[in-house]
């Protein structure tokens, strides 16, 4: 332990001198590297302490506190932050008005009965952050029945917070859980903060949020979280609920904004810095109006947004702030409802985004871009390959013009030839009669023939008696022995 010189003594009283003479209630004697041998057998006895309500210790090297040593019948408020404090008791005064107690930033690793005990009963605020605190259990905190304001941040407790902790705590307002190594906080842990307004839950763990918070909440943190999604039955439990701020959700990555209603008082909502949150979607929101009509300041930034759809404008009215920069946005036909026809909060939306792609449109404010300007992917590559298609065929045509004069001259040829055929079928068929009757022995040649009305007459007579002669003949040959 460092010991004080005279000098430093006679500086160091003069300092107090000045501040208890400046004014009456309070010493403020910090980062004097002080420790509680001179605090104790010096420096109290040079100054009126009992007079003293706030007493400031801050950034000294105290390493155990105890009020049997100190007259503090009166004192108020005692910062003892940023010392090397391993314990701390209120023994030995019948009753302490102490209100405020800051023991934060210190070696501490257990608080026992002894410590918050019944003697400052009246303690409204208690901040025991940054410490080495593995184990919270139900008894540290049995006699704080006044307490408004607790903050646990920042010690390495995990598992070992009792469920029934802060069950006498019906008066505590705002409650600091950053940083305790816990994955998930029980129902019943949070059931007895009937009138709990700020609950901060960041860089936890947490897969999802409690499944039951107070009604009264009114600010609810919950940043460098692996949330996954926002559950809506929790946020419609919280009626008052202003400020909602998720931000550094390392697992969230889309919104959807009906989940949101019942939210009619909320001011704040923060996304920022969420690096797979690319999506706001609407599912179904029975109202036409606006989802969160008293929204003041909604910020996305920095996330990994490229689009977003006009059901976005659920979200916003007239008197809200909207941050979006910092995403990778890609400025196509999808974005063309920022800077048409709408209302006039929602045109505004587009000064706030800086396109990312296409690459003709990088570094562009959308507001600086026309809603003809604004292509989509798919109408890009359907006019680039029509495009193409067109100079293909243009090409192709000068290849093919010959093979195609070609081959109509040969069509025409055959669609004329085929038109002398089927003029000509009757004689056609006339000389092929004729080669039939020749092959079969049956044909008449008339060398000379003079048409008259008895040339029927005579041909058919002929005919018969040659037919006549010749079964004459063959009845002759079948009778012949």
């Amino acid at each position: 332990m460092p010991r004080w010189s005279i000098g430093g003594s006679i500086v160091l009283l003069w300092m107090c001198h000045m501040a208890v003479h400046s004014d009456l209630q309070k010493v403020d004697l910090s980062d004097q590297n002080l420790d509680r041998e001179n605090f104790l057998m010096k420096l109290q006895h040079e100054m009126n302490i009992r007079e003293i309500k706030e007493l400031i210790l801050r950034g000294n090297c105290f390493d155990v506190f105890l009020d049997c040593s100190y007259h503090l019948e009166n004192l108020q408020i005692l910062d003892l932050s940023h010392n090397r404090l391993r314990k701390f008791f209120f023994l030995c005064q019948s009753e302490l008005n102490l209100e405020i107690l800051n023991v934060s930033h210190n070696q501490i690793e257990y608080i026992n009965d002894e410590a918050l005990s019944a003697k400052v009963v009246k303690l409204k605020t208690l901040d025991v952050s940054y410490n080495d605190l593995y184990i919270v259990n139900d008894t540290m905190l049995r006699y704080m029945e006044n307490l408004e304001f607790l903050s646990l941040a920042s010690n390495p407790i995990q598992e070992e917070l009792d469920d029934w902790v802060f069950g006498n705590l019906s008066k505590l307002r705002y409650l600091d859980l950053r940083n305790v190594s816990l994955g998930r906080f029980t129902e019943q842990l949070f059931s007895p903060l009937t009138s709990l307004e700020h609950l901060d839950l960041s860089d936890n763990p947490l897969e999802s949020l409690p499944t039951k918070l107070s009604s009264s909440l009114r600010v609810l943190i919950a940043c460098g979280t692996n949330l996954k999604r926002i559950d809506s039955r929790l946020l419609q439990s919280m009626p008052q609920l202003k400020v909602l701020s998720l931000e550094r959700s390392h697992q969230l990555d889309s919104l959807v904004i009906s989940e949101l209603t019942g939210l009619e008082q909320l001011e704040i909502f923060s996304l920022n810095n969420s690096p797979k949150f690319r999506q706001i979607e609407l599912q179904s929101v029975e109202s036409q109006n606006d989802v969160l009509p008293k929204l003041k300041h909604v910020s996305l930034s920095n996330c990994s947004l490229e689009s977003i759809t006009p059901t976005f404008e659920k979200m916003i009215n007239k008197d809200t702030r909207v941050d979006l920069d910092g995403n990778p946005w890609r400025c196509d036909c999808n974005l063309g409802w920022m800077i048409g026809h709408g209302p006039n909060e929602t045109r505004e939306l587009a000064t706030a985004i800086r396109c990312q792609s296409p690459e003709e449109s990088r570094g562009k404010l959308l507001s600086d871009l026309r809603v003809g300007e604004l292509e989509c992917k798919d109408d890009r590559r359907h006019r680039l390959e029509k495009s193409n298609l067109i100079a293909d065929m243009g090409h192709d045509m000068q290849t093919l013009l010959p093979i195609l004069i070609s081959v109509l001259g040969l069509l025409g040829l055959l669609t004329a030839c085929l038109a002398l055929a089927y003029l000509s079928r009757n004689r056609l068929w006339d000389w092929v009669g004729s080669i039939r009757r020749r092959r079969d022995g049956e044909s008449v040649s008339y060398t000379s023939y003079v048409e008259s009305e008895n040339d029927l007459a005579c041909i058919l007579s002929a005919a018969a008696g040659h037919r006549h002669t010749h079964t004459q003949s063959t009845d002759h040959q079948r009778l012949r022995p």
